[in-house]
C-alpha cells in the first residue's frame, strides 16, 4: 500500500458480471455487490462510453415499478403485438424449413473440404511448417484448459450475505472484537445493497485497501461472457470490442503522467 501511494491516481475497473475468476466485489474492493440480478437494476453508464463504462459514484438505480394495468388494456395490447408480429411468423414458417435443408447441405460440403484442407496441412502440402507451430498451439490449449477448469470451480462458489437483524447471531468462536466488527457491518447493510457475508480479516482489508484512494469503474460486458478475457482484449476478436472502450477510457480519462 506504501508504494500504491505514490502513484498520483489509482484507478480501478471491475466487471460486474461474467467475470468467473475474479469477482465484482474482490476487484472493486467493496463489501457490497448490486450487481447480482441486472433485471432488478437501472446501469448509469458514464457519458461517452456507452453502457460498458458505469459511473463509479452511482453506478446503478433502482428499476421504477410498473403500474397497474388493466385485463382490457392488456388483451388489446397482447392483441397488437400478436398483429404485429404476424408477418414475421409467417415468414418463420415458410423460409424456415428451407433454411434449415440450405445449412445442413452446406455443412456437409464444409466438412468435406475442411477435412481436405487438413490433410494436406498435415502432410505438408500448404506450404507451412507444422512443427514450429504445434507445440505452442498444445501450450494454448492446456493453458485455456486449465483456466477453464479453474473458473468453473470458482464460479461455482456462492457469496452469503449478512441479514439485517440479530436474528442469525454470530460465530461462538469468533473473538469479542471481530463478533464487534460483523455487528457494525451488519447494522450498517442497506436493503438494496447488502452488505456480503466475508471474515472480519476480509472486512479490515478492505477498509484499509480503500483509505489508499481508488477512482473505481465498474464495467459492463455484454457481448460475451468470457468478461475476464473480453475486458482487456485478450485476443483480437470481436466479441471482445468493448475491452477497447475500456482502454480508451482509461487512456482518455485517467491516464496521467
Amino acid at each position: 500500500m506504501t508504494g500504491l501511494k505514490k502513484f498520483k491516481r489509482r484507478t480501478l475497473y471491475s466487471n460486474v458480471v461474467n467475470d468467473r475468476t475474479v469477482n465484482h466485489y474482490t476487484s472493486m474492493i467493496s463489501k457490497t455487490d448490486p450487481f447480482t440480478d441486472m433485471s432488478k437494476i437501472k446501469v448509469n453508464g458514464v457519458k461517452g462510453y456507452e453502457d460498458v463504462i458505469l459511473d463509479g459514484a452511482n453506478p446503478v438505480s433502482p428499476l421504477k415499478p410498473n403500474g397497474p394495468r388493466s385485463t382490457g388494456s392488456s388483451l388489446v395490447a397482447g392483441g397488437l403485438s400478436y398483429l404485429k408480429n404476424g408477418p414475421f411468423i409467417l415468414a418463420l414458417a415458410l423460409f424456415l424449413p428451407l433454411g434449415v435443408t440450405a445449412f445442413m447441405v452446406n455443412s456437409v460440403i464444409q466438412t468435406v473440404r475442411s477435412t481436405r484442407r487438413i490433410q494436406q496441412h498435415e502432410n505438408g502440402l500448404a506450404g507451412i511448417e507444422i512443427e514450429k507451430y504445434r507445440m505452442p498451439i498444445w501450450i494454448n490449449e492446456l493453458r485455456g484448459t486449465v483456466e477453464d477448469a479453474y473458473e468453473t470451480l470458482n464460479s461455482s462458489q456462492r457469496q452469503s450475505y449478512l441479514a439485517n437483524s440479530d436474528d442469525e447471531g454470530f460465530d461462538s468462536e469468533l473473538d469479542p472484537a471481530d463478533a464487534n466488527m460483523i455487528d457494525i457491518e451488519r447494522r450498517q447493510s442497506h436493503p438494496r445493497l447488502p452488505t456480503l457475508a466475508l471474515a472480519p480479516s476480509q472486512f479490515k482489508m478492505i477498509t484499509d485497501l480503500d483509505k489508499v484512494g481508488w477512482r473505481k469503474y465498474p464495467v459492463w460486458i455484454q457481448k460475451v461472457r468470457h468478461s475476464h478475457a473480453a475486458i482487456i482484449v485478450r485476443s483480437e476478436k470481436e466479441s471482445f470490442s468493448e475491452g477497447y472502450t475500456v482502454l480508451k477510457h482509461w487512456l482518455c480519462e485517467e491516464f496521467i503522467l
